[in-house]
């Protein structure tokens, strides 16, 4: 058995910066999703379901962290950082694959930057420089 990252091509690590997606943090597939584990001291995380395109199958990974940015109308609905425990289904249509879901539960972290990567695939840029209009 081995690890390999996700991401390993410069196309498929521009893909996994910007995940254009839906995340819904009430909703738990019944028989499907784990409940959240209460643990004493410590702040409950909320848990809920992503929800993505088809194109991501094979590249989302379980054990990736996902960082919520603002979108294209500069919202940003969900604030957070999600952790994908499980690995991603594939919702079946007629024909192929629809979209995917997966399980998600939020950390509870502070100051945690988001990195994407660079031209050259390095991944040397932060995610402030980008999105406060910095070169890339």
């Amino acid at each position: 058995m081995s690890w390999t990252p996700a991401g390993t091509t410069d196309p498929e690590k521009a893909m996994l910066a910007w995940i254009p997606c839906r995340l819904d943090l009430q909703f738990v597939r019944p028989g499907k999703d784990a409940p959240v584990v209460i643990q004493a001291g410590e702040a409950p995380e909320r848990s809920g379901l992503l929800l993505c395109g088809d194109e991501y199958y094979g590249i989302l990974k379980a054990g990736m962290r996902l960082v919520t940015v603002p979108n294209e109308a500069g919202m940003e609905p969900i604030k957070g950082v999600f952790d994908l425990r499980f690995i991603p289904d594939l919702a079946m249509g007629f024909a192929r694959g629809h979209h995917i879901e997966v399980q998600v539960f939020e950390l509870i972290q502070k100051n945690l930057v988001a990195q994407v990567p660079a031209s050259d695939g390095s991944y040397a840029v932060d995610l402030d420089s980008i999105l406060n209009g910095g070169s890339a």
